[in-house]
């Protein structure tokens, strides 16, 4: 994994140049996997069973600041696949063999030559940030600050499912002459083959942030404390431009909020402008047109999870240790490694620690079969802790209940 800036001076020294800023990373991946049951272990022919690639990705991009309040940022992301086998798909028309019958089918064949699939996308994209305050004269509020982040972005993938890639073939001796089927000479591959259809999306979001500051006594030195409302809340959908119906995505809503110390709450819905027909499939009416509104809610849920922790002053002080790191910025690869995997870190400098945690989720989302939106409740309580015997034995525990499924 390499990354670096091609552009840029050693030494600081003197304005930095606007193609100082782009930067590129080069990463590599190759692996090769053998399933097998032991009875089969390294039989004659084994070597076929491999499955292995190569994976070459090249993204290269830079962010610039415009117009003083606008980030501007894109990119070209790059890859190439490497394989040593590939499929052959082919319709085999009914046969006799040894007084049998053998109806048509169709076969797959696996190709043992080298074959290499190579793919981009282009991303551009700009976004700003809005302020806004209001201030109060007297009472415990002293002021309320919403912030605002539109962005909007652009990407574009080519159709590498065009006759000229060759990544795409048609079945041979496909019956089907008035739909032929497609597929993907890299189906089964370990990293996957191109895109197969032509994509131009334009994406649209607003974030928003909202803070109250109040009065605290108990703070000496600023004698105020901020509450965050609304940590985030955005609105977002997308165009595509190379789609010839459905062009616009449903439009969805993320939120979430901590309305005190334990308890986090997070929402999420999807709002169509498109109509569904008598089966539940998406039409190109939309819902203005058929039933005179301007959106329909198809899926929704609400998420509220509490965590309360009992342990020892150094079990306190450790988790300050781990929210002052996960605020930090530009962190080493060690760092990075604590925040991602500190569940499974254990740590016999905490003498014992217990959690209680409760998680409520609500959804109501569109079921196709029933052609109407069902509704969902998840319910848990959960129990976990720790508690060290001796300096280098430590005892884990972890129980819960499924309010759900008993």
């Amino acid at each position: 994994d390499l990354h670096s800036f091609p552009t840029r001076r050693s030494s600081d020294l003197g304005k930095a140049r606007w193609y100082d800023k782009i930067g590129l990373r080069y990463n590599l991946d190759a692996q090769n996997r053998y399933t097998t049951y032991d009875s089969s272990l390294f039989t004659p022919g084994w070597t076929k069973d491999l499955q292995n690639g190569i994976k070459h990705t090249l993204p290269v991009g830079g962010t610039w600041n415009i117009l003083k309040y606008f980030n501007f940022s894109t990119a070209l992301n790059m890859n190439d696949r490497m394989y040593f086998s590939y499929i052959h798909k082919e319709y085999v028309d009914e046969v006799i063999e040894d007084g049998d019958t053998i109806p048509g089918h169709y076969r797959t064949d696996t190709v043992y030559n080298f074959a290499n699939a190579f793919d981009f996308n282009l991303s551009a994209g700009i976004n700003t940030r809005l302020y806004g305050m209001y201030q109060f004269k007297k009472g415990p509020v002293m002021a309320i600050r919403h912030m605002m982040t539109p962005s909007v972005s652009f990407s574009y993938t080519p159709d590498f499912g065009a006759p000229f890639w060759g990544y795409y073939r048609a079945i041979e001796n496909d019956t089907a002459t008035v739909n032929p089927s497609k597929y993907s000479i890299f189906q089964g591959g370990i990293y996957g083959g191109p895109p197969g259809a032509e994509s131009g999306l334009v994406t649209i979001s607003l974030a928003n942030n909202l803070e109250m500051k109040v009065r605290n006594r108990k703070d000496t030195v600023l004698g105020f404390k901020k509450v965050v409302l609304i940590d985030n809340f955005t609105i977002g959908t997308s165009y595509d431009i190379a789609k010839d119906s459905l062009n616009w995505a449903p439009i969805s809503m993320q939120g979430r909020t901590l309305l005190f110390k334990g308890l986090n709450i997070q929402y999420s819905s999807s709002w169509d402008i498109y109509a569904r027909d008598a089966n539940g499939n998406r039409i190109n009416t939309t819902e203005w047109a058929k039933n005179r509104r301007l959106v329909r809610l198809d899926n929704t849920s609400w998420d509220l999870s509490l965590n309360y922790n009992l342990g020892s002053e150094k079990f306190k002080k450790k988790q300050k240790e781990i929210k002052e790191l996960s605020e930090k910025p530009g962190l080493t690869q060690e760092e990075q490694d604590i925040l991602d995997y500190y569940d499974n870190y254990v740590d016999f400098d905490i003498p014992w620690s217990f959690n209680v945690s409760y998680s409520f989720r609500y959804s109501k989302n569109y079921d196709i079969s029933k052609k109407a939106r069902t509704d969902k409740i998840v319910q848990t309580l959960g129990f976990n802790g720790q508690l060290n015997i001796t300096p280098k034995w430590k005892i884990s525990f972890y129980t819960g209940w499924d309010f759900t499924n008993n």
